[in-house]
């Protein structure tokens, strides 16, 4: 009964527990299409058009460009084609997201107002953040957000001459934690009580 006691004690832990992922995706290669992909409770799109992975260092190689720096390795994340009207969309298909981060970048070749925006299930706006990345900056922004109500999508990119023209890496979010139900955690209060009991009868 003590098992019982103890699984009790675990799921009431789990159940109230934040959680956080980050997303780097070094484990793709080159050309890789993710589009509409769910990572970890997340997926991708662009319009109608596809996601691929970059290797940034071969990228660079071939138009004879510094690599970009503030990004965690090597790969990082196009729209194909790599200039787009369209932003980049994330859609959660998990519940209680309330802050959001990632890096925009690209090789300098132009300006660019980045952007992050975050909506509800009703497309409400709730939050957004914004850097200028200028030309001539071979680098990757951080732009990141927090919000007291869920986060159901969010939508990023850049404008100016060349719309959307960036990469993005380092896609993290974070939920909060949850509150257990009042029934469910009175029935794992009476397990615990119950293994607590058994164990000294025995």
């Amino acid at each position: 009964m003590l098992r019982t006691a103890a699984a009790a004690t675990i799921l009431a832990l789990l159940a109230g527990a934040s959680w956080a992922e980050t997303l780097n995706f070094d484990n793709l290669s080159d050309g890789e299409v993710i589009t509409g992909v769910d990572f970890s409770g997340v997926s991708f799109t662009v319009g109608s058009d596809d996601i691929q992975a970059a290797d940034l260092v071969l990228r660079a190689n071939n138009i004879g460009s510094p690599v970009p720096t503030g990004f965690s390795q090597d790969i990082a994340i196009e729209s194909s084609p790599f200039t787009n009207p369209n932003p980049f969309t994330g859609t959660f298909s998990i519940s209680g997201v309330r802050s959001v981060s990632l890096g925009l970048g690209d090789f300098g070749a132009d300006s660019d107002s980045l952007f992050l925006t975050a909506f509800d299930g009703d497309g409400n706006t709730l939050a957004t953040d914004t850097e200028a990345l200028g030309a001539g900056e071979f680098s990757f922004l951080t732009l990141s957000l927090i919000t007291t109500t869920d986060i159901a999508s969010v939508s990023f990119g850049s404008s100016g001459a060349a719309p959307n023209s960036v990469f993005f890496d380092d896609f993290s979010f974070e939920t909060i934690a949850v509150p257990l139900p009042a029934g469910l955690a009175l029935l794992l209060s009476g397990l615990a009580v119950f293994g607590v009991t058994a164990r000294r009868r025995a």
